[in-house]
């Protein structure tokens, strides 16, 4: 959540630019922590898909996560990390209180 506070101007104009018709709060926040420096992207809450093989038992959980998210976006930004972890890659989501609701006082 820190790099995703220290980012989120960067964030800001990124979201601006790339989908200017969506409403920041419909904006998820994707870390890539596979590569360095790590790569920080937005996309539209209709857009994100659950990072999680389907026959995984962390699928269902991935996918109430978003759901929630979508029904209820003015309650947290989602936050999707990739993490290497040995061999493979490790996905994390989690929601943080909305970031996207302060001032913004960004332009593009």
């Amino acid at each position: 959540m820190c790099d995703t506070q220290i980012r989120f101007d960067d964030l800001c104009r990124q979201a601006l630019r790339k989908f200017p018709k969506e409403p920041l709060t419909s904006m998820v926040v994707k870390i890539d922590y596979t590569v360095l420096p790590p790569v920080f992207t937005v996309e539209p809450l209709s857009k994100v898909q659950n990072p999680y093989p389907p026959s995984s038992n962390i699928y269902a959980s991935g996918e109430a996560v978003i759901r929630q998210s979508r029904q209820h976006p003015e309650f947290g930004t989602l936050i999707i990390g990739c993490i290497p972890a040995g061999r493979s890659n490790t996905w994390l989501m989690f929601t943080f209180e909305n970031i996207w609701s302060r001032g913004v006082t960004v332009r593009h």
